[in-house]
């Protein structure tokens, strides 16, 4: 990787194959430009987690902790209240467009999740 000042996004460009290892409490967006797998591995019991919006600044637009239990509930909930705020950075005052939840159906997910426990 090449260096680059803290705080400051990056990309990295990744071929078939290739693995990326992001630590914990690191901020991060993963954009698809294809098919592809991405794993995520996650502590038992439950740890701390979080879904956040940044702006192209840097700074924190909105963020929520995620308590244990189906994440999918949760992140629906945080999309929903992040796409009826404001969003408007507190730093630049620049408005940020709804969060997209692509094509996944987030409620049959977690009610499939819920029903196989």
């Amino acid at each position: 990787f090449a260096e680059r000042p803290p705080g400051e996004p990056g990309a990295i460009a990744l071929e078939p194959g290739d693995t990326v290892y992001i630590p914990a409490c690191v901020p991060s967006r993963l954009i698809p430009h294809g098919e592809n797998v991405q794993l995520r591995l996650k502590a038992e019991p439950g740890v701390r987690e979080a879904v956040a919006w940044y702006c192209t600044c840097g700074a924190l637009v909105a963020s929520t902790e995620i308590a244990p239990g189906v994440v999918q509930d949760v992140y629906l909930a945080a999309v929903h209240a992040f796409n009826a705020s404001d969003r408007r950075c507190p730093m630049c005052a620049e408005a940020h467009p709804p969060a997209e939840l692509g094509d996944i159906a987030w409620a049959e997910v977690a009610a499939a999740i819920r029903a196989s426990e």
